[in-house]
C-alpha cells in the first residue's frame, strides 16, 4: 500500500480514529461521524476502535485501503476514504499456531489459531487472544492505575460449502475488556 498506509503524516491512526491524507474526524461526540469508513469483513463498523480491538489485528488476511472521497460507493462516512479489514477463513488443511509477545511493564500477549475441516463441506477456524499489561500511571488514591490492559477475544468462523457454487460464511466473536478508571499521576 505505497503512499497510502504508511507511518507518515499522510495516514495516521490516533487512539480512536483513522485519517487518510489528513481527512478524518476532528471531534468525538454523539452523532459525530468518522471521516474514514471502517469495514470489518465487508460489514460497516461505526467506530474504527471496534474493528481494531478484535484480536489486535492478528489473523488478518489483508487490509484494503481506498483513498477518499468514496461517498458514492461507501456512503457519507467515507470522505477521507474507506478501510476494510479482511480476516482469514477456515483452511482446507489442518493448521495451528501459537504466538506470545512479552514487553516492559509486564506486558504479555498470547495468540492462538486452530483451523481445518470438520467434514468435506464444513471448515472451522478458532482464533483467541489475551493481552495484559501493568499500568504506566500510578493511582493517587490507591489501587491499580488507569492505563493497564486486560482484554481477551475469541472468534469462531465457519465456512460451509453444501454445493460447488455456494459458500456460506459465519463468524461469532466474544470479547472481554476490563476498563480500569481512577485518578492517576505520572511517575
Amino acid at each position: 500500500l505505497p503512499c497510502v498506509f504508511t507511518p507518515s503524516p499522510a495516514t495516521t491512526r490516533d487512539t480512536f480514529d483513522i485519517r487518510i491524507r489528513g481527512v478524518g474526524r476532528n471531534f468525538r461526540a454523539l452523532g459525530g461521524d468518522p471521516g474514514v469508513a471502517t469495514y470489518y469483513n465487508g460489514v460497516y463498523s461505526e467506530d474504527a476502535l471496534i474493528a481494531l480491538t478484535e484480536n489486535a489485528l492478528f489473523d488478518i488476511e489483508r487490509i484494503e485501503v481506498l483513498r477518499g472521497p468514496q461517498g458514492t460507493l461507501y456512503g457519507r462516512n467515507a470522505i477521507g476514504g474507506a478501510i476494510n479489514y479482511v480476516l482469514k477463513k477456515p483452511t482446507s488443511e489442518p493448521y495451528a499456531m501459537v504466538r506470545g509477545q512479552f514487553g516492559s511493564k509486564d506486558a504479555r500477549e498470547y495468540y492462538g489459531v486452530l483451523s481445518g475441516p470438520i467434514t468435506d463441506e464444513l471448515g472451522i477456524r478458532v482464533v483467541a487472544s489475551k493481552r495484559q499489561s501493568d499500568p504506566r500511571l500510578k493511582s493517587v488514591v490507591g489501587g491499580i492505575g488507569a492505563d493497564s490492559t486486560d482484554d481477551s477475544n475469541t472468534a469462531i468462523s465457519f465456512n460451509w460449502k453444501p454445493v460447488e457454487r455456494l459458500s456460506i460464511d459465519a463468524r461469532f466473536m466474544w470479547q472481554k475488556l476490563k476498563v480500569k478508571k481512577g485518578l492517576c499521576h505520572t511517575g
